[in-house]
Formats: structure tokens, sequence, C-alpha cells
């Protein structure tokens, strides 16, 4: 008998890794230090304690794993461990996508570049290391400029400048978030937000589904909800599809599940940032809820088995998230949570705050408050319910 596929997960939270139970493969999972890992004792042949993000650590501690079984397959659904985990798979022969296409990604610049290069997006970018480069730039760009950390991300240092002048706030704000204060600066694009939710077998991608955007708009862009399906015309699912296709093309990427980032206008679509994983945000989730495929299962049997769910949605349904932001400050109380409970089509209230707890002011997608999941026959219902419940939830704060 063939002994099953044996992937390696790396990093992922508890219930990402209940989604893996039953499926015809063997499970190793590396952790980070601290967090309890029962429900993985109980699924997995071993749970090992390692702070992934320590390159060599990790390609040291794979190879140990693949000399005792081999290692088939290794996926990584969090952001510090999709490069780690590239190079341990590289290591060892194991499938997962190359270290070049996830490096291509990570860099907000090099993405950029890469696009370029095989002629499939012209947005002007620029990285910068003083403050002078980036208002230089800005004189460049009519309709302003977006600075963002070069490998940040949950829309932390995203700040809007429409003219040169307005460049040193909007600087200001994202060296505050940028590890080592490179900054990238790019043409604001205007137009409708959107997610394309991707899984990739064999360079073969299959598109599971289009989020809509919901962000506090300039000049941060936190993201506070998405909608699935997004509320598009036929031609516009096309072009988001055939942009994204060739996107991911472009980068590399070969196997595993992507988000990618999308920005559509009357004239084009333009691609903002590719995520070699599934989306956050409940979005992973969101997926399964709309349309009956499971993207944490497809991702690990697209790299453990190579194979990729069918083509079309095996149910048509909505699924929406809605996120809390209240005023900063120390939480008095939190109301209203059976009554929004209580509403049709609520999935689950997470996340949220306890008294006594201390509300930061929103800076990034760390700084929301709890979120509402909800579903219905379609993105319209959905969308009804995840609002109404929101609206029924108080959280008071002193500042």
């Amino acid at each position: 008998m063939t002994d099953v596929p044996h992937l390696v997960l790396v990093g992922a939270r508890t219930e990402v890794v209940g989604k893996l139970v039953g499926l015809p493969l063997a499970l190793t999972v590396i952790q980070p230090p601290g967090p309890s890992t029962a429900l993985e004792q109980l699924v997995a042949l071993r749970v090992i304690s390692l702070d992934f993000t320590d390159v060599p650590s990790l390609v040291e501690c794979v190879s140990d794993i693949h000399r005792s079984r081999r290692i088939d397959a290794i996926l990584s659904l969090t952001e510090p461990g999709l490069y780690p985990a590239s190079v341990a798979a590289q290591a060892v022969g194991a499938r997962a996508n190359p270290p070049e296409a996830v490096a291509v990604t990570v860099d907000k610049s090099s993405m950029r570049k890469r696009l370029a290069e095989k002629g499939l997006d012209t947005t002007a970018y620029q990285v910068c290391h003083q403050l002078d480069e980036a208002v230089r730039f800005a004189g460049k760009c009519a309709a302003g400029v977006i600075v963002k950390p070069l490998n940040g991300s949950g829309s932390s240092g995203v700040a809007l400048a429409r003219h040169p002048a307005d460049v040193p706030a909007a600087w200001a704000w994202c060296v505050a978030a940028a590890a080592d204060g490179t900054v990238l600066a790019e043409e604001y694009l205007r137009g409708r937000e959107f997610s394309a939710e991707t899984v990739t077998a064999g360079g073969e991608h299959r598109l599971l589904a289009i989020t809509a955007k919901h962000t506090t708009g300039p000049p941060h862009f936190i993201e506070t909800g998405h909608d699935i399906p997004a509320q598009l015309a036929g031609h516009e699912v096309s072009a988001i599809s055939g942009a994204v296709v060739a996107a991911l093309d472009a980068v590399g990427h070969t196997w595993g599940p992507c988000h990618t980032e999308l920005m559509v206008s009357e004239r084009r679509v333009s691609i903002v940032e590719i995520n070699t994983r599934v989306g956050g945000d409940r979005i992973w989730e969101m997926v399964e809820l709309a349309t009956g495929t499971d993207l944490v299962a497809a991702s690990a049997c697209a790299l453990a088995l190579g194979a990729l769910p069918p083509a079309g949605a095996s149910r048509t349904a909505g699924a929406s998230v809605r996120f809390l932001t209240p005023p900063p400050g120390r939480v008095r109380a939190v109301q209203g949570l059976d009554s929004a409970l209580s509403v049709s089509g609520v999935v689950r209230i997470g996340d949220l705050p306890r008294a006594g707890q201390v509300i930061q002011p929103l800076a990034s997608s760390e700084h929301r408050a709890g979120y509402v999941l909800a579903v219905g026959m379609d993105a319209e219902s959905s969308i009804r319910s995840a609002e109404e419940a929101i609206g029924r939830i108080v959280i008071r704060t002193q500042a």
C-alpha cells in the first residue's frame, strides 16, 4: 500500500489546522513557541515548536523530518512563514512555491518591476529611502501618490498624499511602520477595490472567488469589510480573471493559494498586491460559505496531491464580514451582542474586546475591535445581515 502524501504545515491558527482533518494526507505541524497545540497534537504525526522565521533553523528542522519520513509538500498559510517554508521545501526537494516566486511578491517593488517587464501593468512606482525622493516622485503623479512600507501588510503604514506638499505627513506615517525605513511610492489608482482568491497546482490556476473590499477610504484605506461574491458585470469578471492569471504566471506562482488585490477602473485592471497565501480577514472562510469550496483544504490538496477543486462553485451564496472600529480608549462596556446574534444570517461574532482593554487609534487592521461574519442567499442579503448586526453592537470607550 502506498503511503499517503506527507504535508508539513508551517504556522497556522488552530481553527485552520482543523480544516485539514480527514484529508488523505499525513500532517506534521511546525508552530511558533507559546500557543496551545492541543488539536494539533491530536491530528498531526508530530507538532514541533520552532521560530520558523529563522530560515537556517527551519531548514535544519525540515531536513530532520525528511530523513525520518519523506516530505512531499510544505505549506505555509501565514505571512511570516511564506518565504522560510519555500526555502525549506527547496532544500529537501518537497513541493512548494519556488522561493523566487515568494520573494518577488513579498517585495512590492520587485512585483511591480516584474509585471512591468511582462507588459502587464503600467503603475508608476519608486522605491524611496529619503523624503525628498518621495516628494519629487509625487510631483510626477497628477492624482497623488500612495506610500507604503516596502514589505508591509495589514494596511499598516499606508498613506495617500494628493499633492507634493502632503508627502511629509504621509511619509512620517509610513516610516513609523516600515521595519527598515524603506518606502514604496506608487501613483494613486482610483477605482473599486477587489481581491481574487485562487488555488494553483503545477502552474494551473483556479479562480474560486472575487471579493469586494470596503475600507476607511483616504488617507489610510484600512479594511473594514469584505463581500463574496463581488457584484460585477460579466466582462469585469473576465478582465479580473485574465489579469490575475497573467500576473501569477509572471511572478512564477506555481503551487498553492494566492490572494491577489486589485483596483478596477473603467480603463484598466491594476494589480495592487500579490500574496501567496489565503486571504485573511475571514476571507478564507467566506470562500467556503459562499461557494462550497474549502480554501484551506483545497490549498493542502493542491500541494500534497496535485489536485485542484472542480471549476465552478458547488453552490452560490453570499458571505460578508464587517469589522468594528470604535473610538480609541479603555473599553467601558460592550453592548448589543445578544441583539446582534439574533440577526438572521449571522454565523459568528468574534474577537470583541473585553472591559478594561485599551483600543488603540486605528492605524492598521490590527487595531480593529471584532467582526461580524454573515451569510445569505446572495451577496445583497449577507451584506444586509452583517451591517444590521454590526450596527447593533456598541463598544463604549473612555479616553
